[in-house]
């Protein structure tokens, strides 16, 4: 098998919830940081959707302007074929991010 590591940039252009990562095999998230790009502190919610159920990781945490937040603090997170992940952002434009995903192939 194959191991493949895979990178997306994050930018949430518009206010309200937005699906950031749909998986569509079995794989392992293993890390997601978010920055504040705003003149101001910003409040997100970050959240799996399995199944039609939500499970968050965090809930309306506050990110300082100009700072970063390491959403799982480190730890990974499997992740099954229907998933997805999810963040909300409540101002347009204030929040972007990295996401770093594995999977075997």
């Amino acid at each position: 098998m194959a191991e493949i590591f895979k990178s997306a940039l994050i930018n949430l252009d518009t206010a309200g919830n937005h699906e950031v990562h749909a998986v569509t095999d079995p794989e392992v998230v293993l890390s997601l940081i978010l920055s504040n790009n705003h003149e101001g502190t910003v409040p997100v919610s970050v959240w799996v959707t399995r199944n039609g159920e939500d499970f968050f990781f965090r809930r309306d945490i506050r990110i300082d302007s100009g700072d970063s937040l390491d959403v799982l603090r480190g730890t990974k997170v499997a992740l099954l074929a229907g998933d997805t992940l999810n963040v909300s952002n409540p101002i347009q434009g204030a929040v972007s991010g990295f996401l770093s995903t594995y999977k075997d192939e």
